[in-house]
């Protein structure tokens, strides 16, 4: 504890585990924001693997394939006639499979490797890495994971669990239970990695921007145009009242004092303070819903003071989206560009003008905003 005491800055103080102090905190380290996962939901049987049966012709050609990945220096050394009595596939959408097999063995573990392929050949394996299993979490997403015992007696462990984002399998905790002292299971878990997941589905993600997300958008906006006199105004602020907001609310009023400014511009200076407050909380709300793929077509083309044709959208979005991230769009879903397009159109990020599609002065505004904030980017869901 004194240890973690000193990583974190915290000996001395009041927030201290071990030695407590009178000083403050205003030194210790700040937590880190934990990373978000967007994990797609997958096939499955009930909750369970969708396991695929394959025929003794597409197992020859699928296993030939795989056995260039084991060897010395290879990402697997099992002897690939053990290995090939182990595979097993399943489908994870249309077009995708997983398949599995023994990847190595040692004293106390063993690992199996994992590929995506697709259902018909050539089958083109990528190497996903290995792990001890692969199941279908609760939340519907689909994880790997491994627990490594570092001794026979198995006092000590080394723990890793990783989510599926529709392409890899991303890092979701990394941990050990400490140092070995004998007894069985270890002392603690100790994280030195965790993030967290978020699944997604294509359904929710359509429905959403026609109502719920829409709503949502212009809610806080929609109870100030609501209020029509000083008093109402003054009523919802009173039901809106918090204690960081009261905060804000007088050091702005301090600052104003000190400005010594008439009242006329004063409350240009106000209008101006509103006016970007309320164009940020618009963009944090167009980031919750907001793919990634779609900021990428507005920020390379439309930007540009370009538009997009019905044609050429159609091809973006069959060419760039859909074959990078496959396994979104399943062949029986109504998934096509217009479904894709229709949260950017009704919040109105973009207009469509009869003949193509160009940005809005709120999305001209959105973009900007967001180049000079480029980590914000990185966040948004990635499809």
């Amino acid at each position: 504890m004194e240890k973690m005491d000193d990583y974190q800055k915290r000996v001395g103080t009041i927030g201290a585990l071990y030695k407590k102090g009178d000083l403050n905190e205003s030194e210790v380290l700040k937590a880190q924001k934990i990373p978000i996962i967007y994990s797609p939901s997958v096939d499955n049987n009930h909750g369970e693997l969708n396991v695929v049966s394959l025929s003794p012709d597409e197992k020859k050609l699928l296993q030939a394939k795989l056995d260039t990945f084991y060897g010395d220096k290879k990402d697997c050394w099992e002897d690939t006639n053990e290995a090939r009595k182990t595979l097993k596939a399943y489908s994870i959408s249309k077009k995708s499979l997983m398949v599995e097999q023994i990847c190595w063995s040692a004293a106390y573990n063993n690992s199996n490797a994992f590929w995506l392929v697709s259902k018909k050949p050539p089958y083109t394996p990528k190497f996903l890495g290995d792990a001890r299993y692969l199941m279908i979490a609760e939340d519907g997403s689909l994880r790997m994971g491994r627990t490594i015992k570092s001794r026979g007696i198995g006092d000590c462990f080394y723990i890793q669990r990783s989510v599926w984002d529709g392409q890899s399998f991303r890092l979701l905790l990394d941990a050990t239970t400490g140092l070995c002292k004998g007894f069985t299971g270890g002392a603690w878990t100790l994280p030195s990695f965790q993030s967290k997941v978020e699944v997604t589905t294509s359904e929710f993600r359509a429905s959403q921007p026609s109502a719920k997300a829409k709503e949502i958008l212009h809610k806080e906006n929609d109870k100030l145009a609501d209020a029509k006199d000083y008093e109402s105004i003054l009523k919802l602020y009173r039901e809106n009242a918090r204690i960081y907001r009261n905060k804000i609310y007088e050091n702005l009023k301090q600052h104003i004092i000190e400005l010594k400014l008439d009242d006329e511009k004063t409350n240009e200076l106000l209008m101006i303070e509103l006016s970007l407050l309320k164009s940020q909380v618009n963009y944090y709300y167009i980031n919750k819903i907001l793919w990634h793929s779609q900021f990428d077509l507005f920020n390379g083309w439309l930007s540009n003071g370009l538009s997009i044709t019905n044609n050429e959208l159609e091809t973006y979005f069959n060419v760039i989206v859909k074959n990078k991230y496959d396994y979104s769009f399943d062949t029986d879903s109504q998934w096509d560009y217009i479904t894709y397009i229709a949260y950017p159109l009704s919040a109105g990020i973009i207009e469509y003008t009869g003949e193509s599609y160009k940005l809005t002065d709120l999305g001209n505004s959105y973009i900007r905003f967001m180049r000079k904030n480029m980590y914000l980017v990185a966040e948004l869901a990635k499809l």
